[in-house]
């Protein structure tokens, strides 16, 4: 898939070679200029602009389109955009509909997205009286589609989704593969009246969707079909899915006459929804780290409905409200299910763990039930009970849950009214102060150093951005001897910094007094392509002022440093009394010498962070993720962190909490000479998958689990180094261990050490001695003291 993905990018690329820049005009149809300009062309959008559309843009040839605002005229049922060629990349928009002028059966997305290779990003859309976004295609049989990426999208008061990948399979009777190799990541959901933020549909294959969230909708993720046996769906793989207050998390409105198999889903976790995952009609499919807090449903949490080849593991129950709550998961009509890992929370209400309805006519089902714990149930861990669950469709979520208001973001930045024509991009004057020229560019302008330069700045000021900017290309040093001051300190939405090189003072200030090199206090910024350079603190500070309570929405990508005094990023909760920030994605970050710090740090306040790709090379760790249990700040914390690499560092991974209410989940980790590679401690329900551990010195252990409950290490490889143990777990239950090996030429003296005591007996501990391989241990494969 990342082949196809790169390919396609690449011609895309190629496309664009002839590119000429062309500035929209305010007072002139957007439509003439977008038909009129020519493959290749970069159009660009003034931040006074805002079109009204009366008839829908088509974009048929190779373009660029950046920074359009654009609301469709009331009563009318068009797309804003209609893209039927191929390489077309839209970017910064915000594009708003007209629900509620229309009738829905005329509703229409804002885009329609029918060619291939294309690229949408940084796109909001607002009251939309269908999808933000809608992939189909003209004719599913001539015109497939190949090759598309979707990121850092976001949707408000929807009546659909804001991201749908319609196959359109039921057009004819080709069979599947209608649509391909597309990417989807980062899409938010803020109130969608029936659907949610992303929909895979009818006839489609190699989806790769990952951060995903949604909040009062219908659901985060859905898999469907409308009937057509020439809708299948196959190898979809998804991950990092988070509900608040919807109908579901995951939802699989997918029906037995349609072949859907081959889908893999990790990392789902679902908070005061109706039900988590809903399951149903598809082969051979594997749920990982699943978890459900506080299910409204008063039958049954989660369902595996005729979904043959079925594999969830580590899914994790907690709380049910109702007092009539039944059972934590109901299966039926499936074949070969195996069920790892299966916990109930002590604190929960459940009668039932699991509950299997068996067809009497059908041969008998192959259960694998292991490394579970469902004593806590009220009434019965497991119960088999006889029926005939006649196939039928699923059901069709089109309710809105009756859920109560949650705190919802702030509003977004208004668009400015119509204004004169202004130029997009405004090239930076080296000579002239940047603050000046900050200050006295319109909204939504990007302000670029000169080509084949960037300024080479001194400043002993930091840089104010207080309004939706971009900054690109710069060069930007602190003076020696500046104290507690930032270069760039962002103060509004929409701002953006790219492609810039920015170098600290470290060494020239006491290291109480120093600051990061970029401060971000509001919402919805970007710092992408950059390389930030000997700070007397952390590179990147992200934490909301004191007047708001919520930071919400940011994108750290494509970032590498050297000797910075901290982190290179710094994930911190606002500093508002009960401030919260949430939802950022930090992804490809590199760290080198530093001192403190390492790739990434989040703690106290700080809710659904999306990390992956994050190296450090010298570093005290790698990433680390504290909580000190501030009563202040928000506690419902959901931390995703994936391929972590860690070399001759002190600490790989660090995660320390206070026991409320953090879930944090891991998978890809590889430590290579370092003193620890897993720390864990006062953390329930962790997950940590695949770790790697190379040359590790000699200490206490490699991983080490502390005061946590429901602790979930699977697939752990010591490749070579030497320690006291491998493993090492104290004061914990419910910790499962599985799949870990020791290799031959390894020199620890023990593979698993446990601290046992009266209230952590060694029962506590969870594995399948198949599953583990510590006969190379000097001493004893396990011990326990």
């Amino acid at each position: 898939m990342r082949t196809s993905m790169l390919l396609g990018l690449f011609a895309l690329c190629a496309s664009c070679a002839w590119a000429e820049t062309i500035t929209l005009k305010c007072d002139e149809e957007l439509r003439a200029q977008v038909q009129g300009a020519e493959a290749g062309n970069v159009l660009l959008a003034g931040g006074g602009c805002m079109w009204t559309i009366d008839k829908p843009v088509r974009v048929s040839v190779p373009l660029t389109i950046r920074g359009v605002h654009a609301r469709v005229k009331n009563g009318k049922f068009i797309p804003i955009f209609d893209v039927r060629g191929d390489n077309v990349t839209i970017t910064d928009c915000r594009l708003v509909g007209n629900f509620g002028t229309i009738f829905e059966t005329r509703r229409r997305p804002l885009i329609y997205a029918r060619g291939s290779n294309f690229v949408m990003e940084r796109l909001k859309f607002f009251k939309g009286s269908k999808d933000g976004i809608e992939v189909v295609p003209r004719n599913s049989q001539t015109n497939p589609i190949r090759n598309g990426l979707i990121r850092d999208i976001v949707g408000y008061d929807m009546n659909r989704d804001v991201v749908a990948i319609d196959g359109n399979g039921r057009d004819d009777g080709s069979g599947g593969d209608f649509i391909s190799n597309i990417t989807i990541d980062n899409v938010r959901s803020h109130t969608s009246l029936q659907a949610g933020a992303v929909e895979v549909s009818d006839g489609v294959s190699d989806i790769s969707v990952r951060n995903v969230y949604a909040i009062d909708s219908i659901y985060a993720l859905t898999i469907q079909d409308h009937l057509a046996v020439t809708e299948e769906n196959r190898r979809i793989i998804a991950s990092n899915i988070v509900a608040d207050y919807s109908n579901y998390t995951f939802f699989a409105e997918t029906n037995f006459t349609v072949a859907h198999r081959d889908v893999d889903i990790r990392r789902v976790m679902s908070y005061k929804c109706q039900k988590s995952v809903f399951f149903s009609h598809i082969d051979n499919t594997t749920a990982t780290d699943v978890r459900s807090r506080h299910s409204l449903n008063p039958e049954n949490d989660a369902d595996v409905i005729d979904c043959n080849q079925f594999t969830g593991i580590d899914w994790n129950f907690f709380g049910n409200p109702h007092p009539r709550g039944y059972v934590a998961l109901r299966a039926s009509g499936s074949l070969d299910v195996t069920l790892k890992g299966m916990i109930i929370n002590p604190k929960s209400f459940y009668k039932g763990g699991i509950l299997f309805v068996e067809d009497v006519d059908a041969t008998e089902p192959q259960l694998d039930l292991s490394e579970s714990d469902l004593s806590d149930a009220l009434v019965f861990e497991t119960s088999f009970v006889e029926g005939t669950p006649t196939p039928t469709p699923s059901p069709t979520a089109t309710e809105r849950p009756p859920t109560p208001s949650p705190t919802l973001p702030p509003s977004p930045t208004a668009t400015p009214s119509q204004a004169p024509n202004v130029e997009p991009e405004v090239e930076i004057n080296c000579a002239m102060d940047l603050q000046a020229q900050i200050d006295a560019a319109p909204p939504y302008t990007t302000l670029k150093a000169p080509d084949g330069e960037c300024c080479n700045l001194f400043t002993s000021e930091t840089f104010v951005l207080a309004k939706p900017l971009t900054i690109a290309g710069l060069c930007v040093s602190l003076n020696p001897g500046v104290e507690r001051k930032p270069i760039f300190l962002i103060q509004a939405q929409e701002v953006v910094i790219l492609d810039s090189v920015l170098t600290g003072n470290i060494g020239t200030v006491d290291v109480r007094k120093g600051a990061p090199l970029i401060i971000a206090r509001d919402s919805h910024f970007a710092v992408k392509g950059s390389r930030l350079d000997f700070s007397s603190s952390h590179a990147i500070l992200v934490q909301g002022s004191p007047h708001k309570a919520v930071l919400e929405g940011g994108v750290l990508r494509n970032i590498t440093g050297k000797g910075n005094l901290g982190s290179m990023v710094n994930v911190r909760g606002g500093m508002h009394r009960f401030g919260t920030t949430r939802h950022i994605v930090v992804e490809n970050i590199y760290a080198e010498d530093s001192k403190y710090g390492g790739a990434l740090e989040m703690g106290d306040g700080v809710q659904d962070i999306w990390a992956d790709s994050l190296s450090a090379l010298r570093c005290a760790r790698a990433v680390a993720v504290w909580d000190h249990g501030r009563r202040r700040l928000h506690v419902l914390q959901r931390i995703f962190v994936t391929n972590v690499r860690a070399e001759d560092c002190k600490l790989g991974l660090g995660v320390r909490g206070s026991k409320n209410g953090f879930d944090f989940s891991a998978e890809g980790l590889v430590a290579k000479h370092c003193e620890t590679a897993l720390a864990i401690k006062g953390v329930d329900y962790a997950r940590v998958y695949d770790i790697v551990t190379e040359n590790a010195e000699f200490t206490r252990s490699q991983i080490q689990v502390e005061d946590a409950f429901g602790t979930a290490l699977r697939h752990l490889h010591f490749a070579t180094g030497r320690g006291q143990a491998a493993i090492f777990v104290k004061a914990s239950n419910d910790v499962i261990i599985s799949d870990a090996s020791l290799a031959p030429g390894t020199h620890f003296q023990y593979g698993l050490a446990f601290d046992e005591d009266n209230q952590h007996p060694w029962s506590a501990i969870i594995f399948d001695p198949n599953l583990l391989d510590f006969s190379n241990a000097a001493i004893s494969p396990v011990v326990v003291f």
